[in-house]
């Protein structure tokens, strides 16, 4: 239900409690955490106060707060949690190879997966040059890649027509202009 309301951007202000494990959200200087548990995934942004805590991946938690803006001027919701506890600690999901056709059923947002496909474009992207962009395919679904080049420049026409195998995150509402990409894998 929280996964829905973020992404439809609607609910401004609705409380929640969740418990599931982590993800990911293994870095304190990240604000973000991705919960999983039997009825899916969601993204969940630490406030302030949280962002120092370290939750790692295979940790069980129970988390609460409410959803609020993200970026106020496009209205776009976010959860942000302002209370986790650590239940347990284990061992980290496993990730989960898909198909280019399982990305549209929204099973997988949220999801740390892997894909393998055919590079049909490469292209950098137009609001961080650090990243780029792989357009994969099969012919009937595509997918776009997005990977940072890590200060490095590579040659971006040399991955087209090379078979890749990627591993991400499966980011259903990119920001910003990215939007007209659709799902992508981070």
């Amino acid at each position: 239900e929280l996964r829905d309301i973020l992404v439809q951007n609607v609910g401004l202000g609705t409380p929640f409690r969740l418990e599931g494990t982590i993800e990911l959200g293994d870095r304190p200087q990240n604000n973000r955490l991705t919960l999983i548990d039997e009825t899916g995934a969601v993204m969940l942004f630490r406030d302030g106060s949280l962002k120092g805590l370290v939750a790692k991946p295979g940790d069980r938690v129970r988390l609460s707060g409410y959803t609020s803006y993200y970026d106020k001027p496009r209205r776009l919701v976010c959860a942000s949690c302002d209370h986790v506890t650590t239940l347990s600690h284990g061992e980290p999901p496993p990730v989960q190879t898909v198909r280019y056709d399982e990305f549209a059923s929204g099973r997988f947002d949220f999801r740390i997966v892997r894909v393998r496909g055919l590079v049909h474009n490469a292209f950098r992207d137009e609001i961080d040059p650090r990243y780029f962009v792989l357009l994969l395919g099969d012919g009937k679904a595509r997918l776009h890649v997005m990977a940072c080049s890590d200060g490095a420049d590579p040659d971006l026409g040399a991955y087209v027509g090379a078979e890749v195998d990627v591993v991400g995150l499966c980011d259903p509402s990119p920001l910003g202009s990215r939007l007209h990409l659709g799902r992508i894998l981070a």
